[in-house]
């Protein structure tokens, strides 16, 4: 998905005249030796995951119980530097460092004694991967990209949040 922003975005650009100007959006970054063509999720930005594991932590100490679902943005523009419209909501951008995800969820449960966070990523689609460009498996490299240990697909975001909140009683709820 990211490719695909930058060239519509890098499009953009030059066709209005745009590159090369002060404060003009970055032209697209050729791929590293370590890109294995998979577009999303991306990794963390701009800090290393231990970090975001870190802000984690915090939040589930100040917690004290319960279980809190985030949600990433559902739309993001992708020339959002122009327009600022539609963009990574920022709790879940400072929690996780995922700032072009979308469709995804972060649920924390500090009360539980094994898997205290978990990261629910958007079902894979190939007609939308077509497009967009393709989204990894779950497995070892998005845990390494991203820092989540216990990672899943959406489709279970219900299942999973009603087991967390009747053990641990209440929710905290994000403000829109």
């Amino acid at each position: 998905m990211q490719d695909r922003r930058r060239l519509i975005l890098n499009s953009a650009a030059a066709m209005a005249g745009w590159a090369g100007l002060p404060g003009s959006p970055a032209l697209a970054q050729p791929r590293t030796a370590d890109d294995d063509g998979f577009g999303s999720p991306a990794a963390t930005s701009p800090f290393a995951p231990e970090v975001y594991r870190e802000r984690r932590r915090r939040l589930m100490s100040e917690m004290k119980g319960g279980v809190a679902v985030l949600y990433s943005a559902t739309t993001i523009d992708p020339a959002g530097a122009l327009s600022g419209l539609a963009r990574q909501g920022s709790d879940f951008s400072y929690l996780t460092g995922m700032q072009d995800e979308v469709g995804a969820a972060l649920v924390l449960a500090p009360s539980e004694r094994t898997h205290r966070e978990f990261l629910l990523l958007a079902p894979r689609n190939p007609e939308t991967e077509r497009w967009e460009g393709l989204r990894l498996p779950l497995g070892q490299s998005v845990r390494r990209r991203t820092g989540f240990e216990n990672l899943m697909r959406t489709d279970y975001l219900g299942q999973l949040v009603t087991g967390q909140r009747a053990r641990a009683g209440h929710e905290h709820r994000q403000q829109p």
